[in-house]
């Protein structure tokens, strides 16, 4: 259901029973439909959690623009606790949702208890320092035109912030 946090109202869809619970967190672009199947076949043994971001599916949009991920993570954590899904949780992100998820295991460390990284975001300056600068370019532009208040300077920044911020799981499993 819809859960509104102030600022912004968040959708989120959980199916299943159990603990830790699994939480989804889409990659650019993406709403929380774009794992159904993993979440339906996911939710068999354990409860699994997907959610708009703001500015996507069911989700309103955002409070403020640039919409950083640190903000993201933030709103995912109050979700969460007022949807009533208190951790542990396994966070899974894909693509930037993996820096989405990273950021959120940075303040809330005692409240993760293992993360699922799927082909996720890395430090733009490797990556970027690959692609064609036209490919950066129309990057740019399809990242001012989204619905999540994003832009490729934020979320540079947003990578640079995870780099910063990160620190070995210990003895969490991280796959």
């Amino acid at each position: 259901g819809l859960v509104d946090l102030g600022s912004v109202a968040l959708h989120i869809h959980c199916v299943g029973k159990g603990r830790p619970l699994v939480v989804l967190e889409a990659g650019l672009g993406n709403d929380g439909t774009t794992w159904r199947e993993v979440q339906r076949a996911a939710g068999r043994s354990t409860q699994v959690c997907a959610y708009d971001r703001a500015g996507l599916g069911y989700s309103s949009a955002p409070a403020s623009k640039p919409h950083s991920n640190r903000q993201m993570a933030r709103e995912l954590h109050e979700l969460l606790l007022r949807s009533g899904h208190a951790g542990p949780y396994v966070m899974v992100g894909h693509s930037m949702g993996g820096l989405n998820v990273r950021l959120f295991e940075a303040e809330h460390r005692d409240e993760v208890a293992g993360m699922v990284l799927v082909d996720a975001s890395v430090e733009p300056t490797a990556m970027w320092s690959l692609v064609p600068e036209a490919e950066l370019k129309m990057f740019r532009a399809m990242m001012a035109q989204g619905g999540e208040g994003i832009d490729a300077d934020t979320f540079a920044a947003g990578a640079a912030e995870v780099r910063a911020v990160s620190q070995s799981l210990g003895a969490k499993p991280l796959v």
